[in-house]
């Protein structure tokens, strides 16, 4: 009986890991400067903004887009 129990307390202490590492993976964390794209299956589905937002890992994939100005130098042109 005690080792049927010790395989059973196993059996849930693995799931609660599982469940615990996919709640984990669903929250992201999108700065003041970005913007994340959410793609359900492949297509587009919303666009999040900053702040703390919920992905869920295996029907959803976010991008995160960063809406800062770059700027670069441009060579004078000569006529």
């Amino acid at each position: 009986m005690d080792e049927l129990f010790a395989t059973g307390g196993c059996f849930i202490i693995g799931i609660a890991v599982v469940i615990g590492v996919v709640a984990l993976r669903t929250i992201r964390m999108l700065y003041q400067y970005e913007r994340g794209v959410v793609f359900t299956l492949g297509k587009y589905s919303d666009t999040r903004s900053p702040g703390v937002t919920m992905v869920v890992p295996i029907l959803q994939s976010m991008r995160t887009v960063d809406m800062r100005i770059k700027t670069a130098e441009i060579p004078a042109r000569r006529s």
